[in-house]
């Protein structure tokens, strides 16, 4: 659980290409906290720690990795977490 405390999380990923051809990664899963469900609805914050930077969907993740190069080919959802394995794409 790091990438969601990362200002620059796109950045790092894009950097992560240099010296990785695989990465596992583990976020809070947003999706799986039914208070989110209501402060999302509500367009409230949802921040479920207050030193995240960015909250994860798996959809969230998806895009985020797609557009930083990686490839999203193994996940899974488990205890209010997603944890993904990608390889460049």
């Amino acid at each position: 659980h790091v990438i969601e405390h990362i200002d620059d999380a796109d950045g790092i990923l894009g950097s992560l290409r240099e010296i990785a051809d695989v990465l596992i990664v583990e976020v809070p899963d947003l999706e799986q906290d039914p208070l989110n469900w209501v402060r999302v609805r509500n367009e409230c914050p949802f921040f479920t720690d207050g030193d995240h930077i960015q909250e994860y969907t798996l959809s969230i993740l998806r895009s985020k990795f797609s557009r930083n190069g990686w490839n999203i080919f193994e996940y899974r959802r488990h205890g209010g977490a997603i944890a993904v394995i990608a390889r460049q794409s």
